[in-house]
Formats: structure tokens, sequence, C-alpha cells
């Protein structure tokens, strides 16, 4: 949430830079796409609505049309359903296709597979290898190993927590 922007720090900062440049926090959602299990959709749009409506802010790979964007994300038959009628499993497919697809060169995802089946965690990870191994992604997860498979890194973050010694 903090590498993102999402989050506001209480202390600490965290700075974005490009090419040696650093680039406003306020500008950072232009580079940067995120998915979560908590993040938001806007559950009175069809999905081909919320789409349309992301495309604004942010457009597809590929110049994706809202049409291939809903084919990729498995979710055809559902394209004139609320998001308000989608399933939690449904919710997280269409946030993480809307955050691997996005052009931008950084990928945020927490608890990608969330709320997914063995099927669609399959199609999560063909997904990323198809479209978006060429960016930085950054996984948070809780040790589920098909959410990271494709990462060449790996930070655990109990190495890093403070521990009071006893004495």
């Amino acid at each position: 949430q903090a590498l993102s922007g999402y989050l506001t720090l209480n202390e600490g900062e965290v700075l974005f830079t490009l090419n040696d440049k650093q680039i406003d926090s306020e500008k950072m959602y232009k580079y940067c796409s995120y998915a979560s299990p908590y993040l938001d959709l806007i559950e009175d749009f069809t999905l081909a609505e919320l789409i349309n409506h992301t495309k604004v802010f942010k457009p597809f790979i590929n110049d994706f049309s809202t049409q291939q964007i809903i084919e990729l994300s498995g979710l055809q038959e559902h394209g004139t359903k609320f998001i308000h009628q989608f399933s939690s499993g449904m919710k997280q497919r269409l946030k993480d296709t809307l955050a691997i697809l996005a052009d931008s060169p950084i990928l945020l995802l927490d608890e990608p597979t969330s709320n997914l089946d063995v099927k669609v965690i399959n199609w999560y990870q063909t997904l990323i290898k198809t479209y978006a191994l060429h960016k930085t992604i950054i996984v948070c997860s809780n040790s589920i190993k098909e959410e990271y498979l494709f990462c060449t890194k790996t930070i655990i973050m109990e190495d890093y927590k403070y521990q009071k010694k006893s004495i």
C-alpha cells in the first residue's frame, strides 16, 4: 500500500525515480498498476463500463479494446452484468486483469490469487507470463507460491521485523 501511494505514511517517505529523475508521488499512478483484494471497484458499472472508465485514466498495453480485455479476463459471459453482481473471485479476477494489462512499467500485486480457484490461478499465471514479464513486478503474498512463481527474488518480511530481545 505504501509503495503504490494508496496509503499515507506516518513516518518516513517513499521516493519514486525514473532514469535518476524524481517522480512526484501524485503522478506515480501513471507508472504503476495495482491489484489487491481490498481495492474497491465501482460496483454500479457493468464490466464493459468499468473497463472503459479505467481506460480513460490508464491505457492498456497493445491498445487492447474493451472486448479484448473482457476476453482476456475470461469474464465474457458477464460483460453486461453490474460489478455488484460479481462473486469475490470474479472481482479479484477483474482487478488482476486491469492491473496486469495496464500500460505501466510497475505492477504491484497484493495477494493476487485471493478468492481464486485452481483453474483461475492457472489463468493468472498465464496472463502474467504472456503480458507482464517485461515489467517490474512486486508481489505481496502469504507464502502462496502460485502467486510469485515467476519472481526472481524473494524478500521475507519476517527477516526484517524488529524483535525485542528478552533479558
